[in-house]
């Protein structure tokens, strides 16, 4: 742009200026320097629209970057907090083991037989099949168990139960089942004749009050009365009866399908 200005007003300023003998005329020296002035000036003026114009370009580029950031750091604080928000209940496993499935009683009372110098067996009905059990376990003593049994050439597996807590009730109730399993595990260890339920009785009355709205209320009610209903020593003799009870509490619970 500035020198086709300068092409063009160096063309016009030849034409029609007489010549002097000696040095440029004094005209042509003011017209040169006016022309120059207005090649500086347009040109400082086209500089300037192009910094406004790239600064323009650069600010709204940099706001819409900005505001992205925002918009992500945004959905981020809210995922954030939606995520604090999110309970996560309390699971506890317990296994029972089983040592056979069958459609014919006498066979399965045949097994429970077999089973006696290890533990009394209790029996669980699955539509038109009878499950043959020996006790509900913790994880470590289901495999004791399961391997005890197994020595004696009766199979045996253990079936996994997954109990969940998202309430105050639920987690009473599957720490007082957890309790109950203690003490009836330990009375099927060998040389133990009976064990003591007092000291539960006590724990069970200082568990937190649960309000009546929980929803999981009658749960707990069932199983804290059963609890504390138990023979003030428990043997042998007794743990399939009990066991069968905490079996069918967990199945109306729907955690046994």
């Amino acid at each position: 742009m500035k020198n086709n200005n300068v092409r063009y007003t160096r063309g016009g300023g030849s034409i029609n200026r007489p010549r002097k003998k000696s040095g440029f005329p004094k005209g042509f020296l003011v017209l040169l320097l006016l022309l120059l002035s207005l090649a500086a000036f347009f040109t400082k003026v086209l500089s300037n629209e192009q910094d406004i114009a790239g600064a323009n370009t650069g600010s709204g580029s940099s706001t819409t970057e900005q505001g992205k950031n925002n918009e992500e750091n945004a959905t981020e604080k809210v995922n954030s907090e939606q995520s604090g928000k999110e309970v996560k209940g309390e699971t506890a496993k317990v296994y029972v083991v089983q040592c056979g499935v069958f459609k014919n009683e006498e066979n399965a009372k045949k097994v429970g037989n077999q089973l006696s110098s290890i533990g009394e067996a209790f029996y669980t009905k699955s539509g038109e099949l009878i499950r043959v059990n020996l006790g509900i376990y913790t994880e470590e003593n289901a495999s004791a168990i399961v391997e005890k049994i197994k020595s004696h050439n009766i199979d045996a597996t253990r079936i996994p139960i997954t109990m969940s807590a998202n309430t105050v009730a639920e987690k009473e109730i599957v720490e007082i089942i957890n309790a109950n399993l203690k003490i009836l595990n330990k009375a099927a260890e060998d040389k133990v004749e009976a064990v003591d339920t007092a000291s539960m009785k006590k724990w069970i009355d200082e568990l937190k009050k649960v309000p009546e709205t929980d929803p999981s209320f009658e749960n707990l009610k069932k199983i804290t009365e059963f609890s504390k209903g138990l023979e003030e020593k428990v043997s042998k003799n007794k743990s399939a009866e009990y066991y069968e009870y905490i079996y069918n509490f967990i199945k109306d619970l729907g955690y046994i399908k």
